[in-house]
């Protein structure tokens, strides 16, 4: 047995998967897209026009040189025409 067996270590990689989102906020028709934030990095959806319940299915990869033992991953939706955004921490 090596002394790294049952130890978090080395690099990898953290796939974060945005389906969707239900009942976005907003007055009328959303035009809604996801931005996603770990570790500085951000990335986006495309926007899907006049849905309150968007349908993304979208695979982000991040590669990892160390365990995200600690951090935290931003996911926010936010509607393109009314600015109005709907925060979660997941």
């Amino acid at each position: 047995m090596s002394s790294d067996e049952g130890t978090l270590g080395g690099a990898g990689l953290l796939s974060v998967i945005i389906q969707g989102a239900e009942n976005v906020e907003g007055k009328s028709h959303n035009n809604p897209y996801a931005i996603l934030l770990f570790r500085g990095e951000q990335k986006k959806t495309h926007m899907l026009r006049k849905t309150r319940d968007p349908r993304w299915s979208k695979e982000f990869p991040f590669m990892l040189d160390e365990p995200p033992l600690s951090e935290k991953v931003h996911i926010e939706v936010v509607s393109k025409r009314t600015g109005i955004s709907f925060r979660r921490k997941v």
